[in-house]
């Protein structure tokens, strides 16, 4: 089967003097709770099967993959550096590849902060294997103990006398070994640690600096056709009719037809299914022809009748009747009538689109029998699923590639792309690329919902807390993807702070029906709520006539591990020592000048504990700056510190960018933004210093591409009320009257 045209170093010829499957060295890596095949029968000596993680080629490299996609959060370095930690061998010496799709890696997504934190101890003990097997190799080779031999730098050392022999010279030996028990192997101490904590570039790092990486939108396979998707022009409408004889009159274009809906038997439209969009394909010779003959389609669009589909809807507060309780502690209304003083605000967030720096675009080869594409998504095991369920493919007729791809931040969770370029290939029994541009993107997203947060808290004569109330509405993703279970379950946790630490707390969830599409965008719902939460924490400060740090202080101190819900407790020393950290990094407390503020913000998402402070300038016709940002990171071990401060900037960057101009409006069906023209990112020239710090601990890693958001918006108003005077309750702070 021929493989698209693409960037691919060459490699030597694997042993021909050892018959192990794959064709190279292979080391039989089984991981409970790691695959769902059952436990392999003891493997006899030499002839072990194909091992997922570890490779070894003979020219003297081992190559490891990477078996979670990677969108820049930059698990195809982290991953293998894990494996190569507990292998024991340098980084000099390794290759990575990017694993495609198959179940026996178990688990392969980017989302939710959780690759490394998810993969961090079976990695480790995928590594180990390797490395015990290799030192019992080594030990027989050198007739010695195996207790008596320690593995480094890719050696075998046999410590009495210092003999060391090579890896590469014990690859005659190790199909002797006995695979050995992954629950039983010994695990480096971190101490010990030299790959780990090492800063290393991304493997990939020189070719997309020079060019050479190919994403799929640089793929070609022989005989392909390339195509698009004009969809409607309303998120209600879909498509009646076009004109198919002009539009195959068009120069260069092959085929054009209606990809409808109706034609897959209502699947396409199932909320827990891809959200499809019904539209017109245009299939043709090159991106130029199907792209620029887009607006020569003659189209008969229909609209049902209906509500109208409005973004405004969703932030109306008239609206909230009833709000369901998601979590009750104590008797927050008794504690209201018996305090010395409360406060109450309500902020408002909008929705929200990803826009990845590469559309959604898909590369596939299909026929009835057998579907391979070639697909930049977060979730290929969605990908498979979706297309079974809606196209009819068995599993084994599935061949899924997921080569790096430009930034996904939620978006490309969702499968929509890919099913219209499996859909395409099929229908013109050709290879098919198909293309989104920019306003298909912006304008068929899977938008981060719309909010309004309302809440209020109490407090005592002594001035600790007594009282919390957080009642949020807004257009829940549950129901929108059909999932089960209750509306706020993707919107207002349980546990969303402060609970656990105030007696008598009430969540509160209101849901608005929107005919919306909605989908994860990245921190999902702390995205939004702690920019109400963390701003109302500012507020109290003021309304208690005390400092911001002073407020967390009264609900975090003396808390230790608090019992927040379930299982789930609350490391409340460690959200303190960012707190501590940050503001020694910031001089929090130091006077500023006039126009200059600081704000502070910290929280905990995804196992990493996260403080920031924003310094803003507001000068007197609203112009607002932020010429420094500085960021204390509890995320336990960091595996690659390059890595780690790369996806803290990236990740502050972005909640900057959201902050300042992030806002989708839908009246009446129609996406009123398309581009980078109206719906703005931040230039290089408006970039803040950012200064990092991480706290050093032995703790296992938590997440990393997603904790850092959230305090963003809540600290970056904050600075606004300590520059300017002026609370910001509604985001983004381009409809507040200033000057970005």
């Amino acid at each position: 089967m021929e493989k698209p045209t693409t960037h691919r170093p060459d490699r030597r010829n694997f042993l021909k003097t050892i018959s192990l499957a794959g064709g190279g060295i292979c080391i039989a890596v089984y991981l409970p709770g790691c695959t769902n095949a059952p436990e392999p029968e003891p493997l006899p000596p030499v002839d072990l099967p194909f091992t997922p993680f570890v490779k070894i080629d003979p020219a003297g490299r081992f190559i490891l993959l990477a078996k979670n996609p990677e969108i820049g959060q930059g698990v195809k370095t982290a991953l293998p550096m894990i494996i190569a930690e507990e292998m024991a061998i340098p980084w000099s010496s390794v290759s990575v590849e990017q694993a495609d799709f198959h179940e026996k890696y178990d688990g392969q997504w980017a989302g939710g902060s959780l690759a490394v934190r998810v993969n961090w101890t079976a990695m480790r003990k995928a590594g180990a294997m390797v490395r015990t097997v290799f030192l019992e190799a080594g030990a027989r080779k050198m007739g010695v103990d195996p207790a008596q031999c320690t593995a480094q730098e890719g050696r075998v050392i046999h410590t009495p006398d210092n003999r060391a022999v090579s890896y590469f010279d014990l690859l005659d030996l190790i199909g002797e070994i006995q695979a050995p028990d992954p629950e039983q192997v010994q695990l480096k101490s971190p101490d010990a640690f030299q790959v780990i904590g090492a800063s290393i570039s991304d493997p990939d790092l020189k070719d997309m600096v020079t060019g050479k990486l190919r994403y799929v939108s640089d793929l070609t396979l022989p005989d392909m056709l390339y195509a698009t998707v004009v969809k409607p022009p309303s998120l209600s409408a879909r498509v009646v009719g076009f004109d198919r004889e002009q539009a195959l009159a068009l120069p260069g274009i092959r085929e054009a037809f209606i990809l409808d809906n109706e034609e897959y038997g209502g699947r396409l439209l199932r909320p827990n299914s891809p959200n499809f969009r019904s539209g017109v394909v245009l299939v043709g010779d090159s991106t130029w022809a199907v792209l620029s003959n887009r607006k020569n389609l003659k189209i008969e669009w229909e609209t049902p009748e209906g509500p109208p589909i409005r973004s405004a809807d969703i932030l109306d507060e008239r609206a909230i009747r009833n709000p369901a309780t998601v979590r009750k502690d104590g008797d927050f209304r008794k504690a209201v009538n018996a305090a010395a003083g409360t406060l109450t605000a309500q902020y408002k967030v909008p929705l929200l689109a990803h826009v990845p720096m590469e559309p959604m675009n898909c590369l596939a080869r299909a026929t009835l029998e057998t579907c391979e594409i070639w697909a930049p998504t977060q979730n290929p095991g969605s990908v498979a699923a979706a297309l079974t369920e809606v196209l009819g493919y068995a599993p084994e007729q599935i061949t899924i590639h997921t080569p790096r791809m430009g930034g996904g931040f939620g978006r490309r969770y969702y499968v929509d792309y890919a099913i219209e370029a499996v859909a395409v290939s099929r229908k013109v029994n050709r290879p098919v690329k198909v293309i989104w541009t920019r306003e298909d993107d912006v304008q068929n997203d899977f938008y981060r919902p719309a909010g309004v947060h309302r809440l209020q808290a109490c407090w005592d004569d002594a001035g600790q807390f007594s009282g919390w109330n957080h009642l949020m509405s807004n257009a829940s993703r549950n129901t929108y993807l059909g999932r089960d279970g209750n509306p706020w379950g993707t919107e207002l946790d349980e546990y969303e702070f402060p609970a656990g630490l105030i007696s008598n707390l009430h969540f509160q969830y209101h849901e608005i029906k929107a005919n919306i599409p909605l989908g994860q965008w990245r921190a999902v719902s702390h995205s939004s709520n702690a920019f109400a939460v963390l701003s109302f924490l500012d507020e109290l400060a003021a309304a208690m006539s005390t400092d911001t740090v002073q407020v967390y202080h009264k609900l975090l101190d003396g808390k230790g591990m608090a019992p927040v819900t379930g299982r789930f407790q609350l490391d409340t020393d460690r959200v303190l020592a960012v707190l501590e950290r940050v503001t020694r990094m910031a001089g929090w407390g130091e006077p500023s000048p006039p126009g200059t503020g600081k704000g502070i913000a910290a929280g905990y998402f995804q196992g990493a504990f996260v403080a920031e402070v924003v310094e803003v300038q507001v000068d007197e016709e609203n112009r607002l700056t932020v010429p420094r940002i500085w960021a204390a990171v509890d995320c336990g071990v960091v595996v690659n510190p390059k890595g780690a401060r790369a996806q803290v900037e990236g990740a502050i960057l972005e909640g900057l960018c959201a902050a300042f101009y992030g806002k989708i409006t839908v009246e009446d069906g129609v996406v009123r933004q398309s581009n980078f023209h109206d719906y703005p990112w931040i230039r290089i020239g408006q970039a803040p210093d950012i200064e990092i710090e991480f706290i050093k601990n032995d703790h296992p890693p938590g997440g990393l591409g997603e904790p850092p958001l959230p305090p963003v918006a809540p600290a970056l108003c904050n600075a606004v009320f300590a520059a300017a005077g002026r609370r910001i309750r509604e985001l983004p702070l381009a409809d507040q009257g200033f000057i970005i």
